[in-house]
């Protein structure tokens, strides 16, 4: 949950996600970071005009909770079918750690494929 927040109204507990320029052209170190001291938030403000603020990750009187609703439309976003029940053996990919060990050994010569779309040796 990100909202563009002026950087003259920054606070303490806020959680700087992104900023109005490259991370590159900033002296911090970390690409998101909590403001703790006085120093940053000068700092912030004499650079930005502008930062995103991700509340989610805000601390104190600045943080706010995901509503309802919004939990509600990622979970049906992920899955809408529901939890799903996985079957007793996990698919086989077409070709192996062993076949190719033995395409290597046949000198990289292509193994023939059969009509079903196995791989076999030559």
């Amino acid at each position: 949950m990100k909202e563009i927040v002026a950087a003259t109204d920054l606070q303490l507990g806020m959680f700087v996600a992104e900023l109005d320029r490259p991370w590159l052209d900033s002296p911090f170190l970390m690409q998101g970071f909590l403001i703790e001291d006085d120093a940053t938030l000068a700092q912030l403000r004499g650079l930005c005009r502008f930062v995103y603020v991700d509340r989610l990750k805000s601390v104190g009187e600045h943080y706010r909770a995901p509503s309802p609703e919004s939990v509600a439309a990622v979970r049906t976003r992920l899955d809408p079918r529901g939890p799903r029940i996985l079957k007793d053996e996990p698919p086989r990919a077409k070709r192996d750690f062993v076949d190719v060990l033995r395409w290597l050994r046949l000198g990289g010569n292509a193994p023939a494929a059969s009509a079903a779309g196995e791989v076999r040796e030559a």
